[in-house]
């Protein structure tokens, strides 16, 4: 097989470093002044993949000290100072409303554990606030129930995974598990008149997503649909509790920069919202 040869001078940096925007890429510098230490917004260029790596062609030398972990913390208190920042290069007025999809910046929970009690996360089905402003709190299932809701979990991460792996065809099953799963969910054992119209409400919104990802080749229209699919399920898990530690992850850049969220079982990133192109786009925003 051909190998491209590497210059033994050639720049290497973690994946974890960069920050995709479409054709341009960039990391943050870090830049240490008589004020303290900052980090700076810098454009590169970037050859080819190394595993966890890439080449650096341009915008960087060599003893350049960048931010590896937490990039995507630097970059919103970039953007909340009105500094250069990913989402906006130019800089400019600092921002004094909400991001991340409706988050609340102001919020101390803003990325360690929202509750999203704050958030709409850009879906219609959870949009009233009257009927649904109690849907954060913890409600009492059978351990029948827990299982049930975790098997539907388990299809969705078969969901995720295929949607990471840029995989339209597995996709298209994976949902169908999310339907077969569903199914089996046995609504008797919510006994709470609460709980069971507030399952109802994000069953019946699971399953038209699944459904719509099951029927679609398109992958970038499942993506959509798997953004409606994870904020209702992610609803259900905090509701009722599957007995397993999850983690809910965040791309900003998702859903035209809108933001959108998914669950995972590990705390590695690997973000089913553009796959492969910005795999590592994203961050921890809550564990259940």
């Amino acid at each position: 097989k051909a190998k491209q040869p590497i210059a033994s001078e050639a720049i290497t940096i973690p994946k974890s470093a960069v920050m995709w925007t479409g054709e341009r890429s960039v990391v943050y510098i870090k830049n240490t002044t008589s004020n303290g230490v900052n980090f700076v917004l810098r454009d590169v260029t970037l050859g080819p993949s190394l595993g966890n790596g890439f080449i650096v062609k341009e915008g960087l030398q060599e003893g350049d000290e960048i931010a590896v972990n937490g990039t995507f913390s630097i970059d919103a208190a970039a953007q909340l100072a009105g500094k250069p920042s990913m989402m906006n290069p130019e800089g400019g007025p600092a921002m004094t409303g909400h991001n991340h999809g409706g988050m609340k910046m102001g919020d101390d929970k803003g990325t360690g554990g929202s509750d999203h009690s704050e958030m709409d996360m850009g879906d219609p089905g959870l949009e009233n606030k009257t009927d649904h402003s109690d849907m954060n709190q913890r409600m009492t299932a059978t351990a029948t129930f827990k299982n049930q809701l975790k098997q539907v979990l388990s299809a969705y991460l078969e969901l995720k995974d295929a949607l990471v792996n840029d995989n339209a065809a597995k996709s298209n099953a994976a949902a169908k598990k999310v339907l077969s799963a569903l199914e089996h969910v046995d609504m008797k054992q919510l006994t709470d008149k609460k709980a069971h119209g507030h399952w109802m409400t994000i069953s019946k919104e699971i399953s038209n997503s699944a459904n719509s990802i099951s029927k679609i080749s398109d992958i970038k229209a499942q993506r959509d649909h798997f953004k409606h699919l994870s904020a209702h399920l992610s609803k259900g898990v905090k509701l009722f509790g599957v007995d397993q530690k999850i983690y809910e992850q965040f791309c900003p850049m998702a859903d035209n920069n809108k933001g959108a969220y998914w669950l995972s079982t590990t705390k590695e990133i690997k973000n089913p919202y553009f796959g492969e192109a910005m795999l590592t786009c994203g961050e921890i925003t809550d564990e259940m």
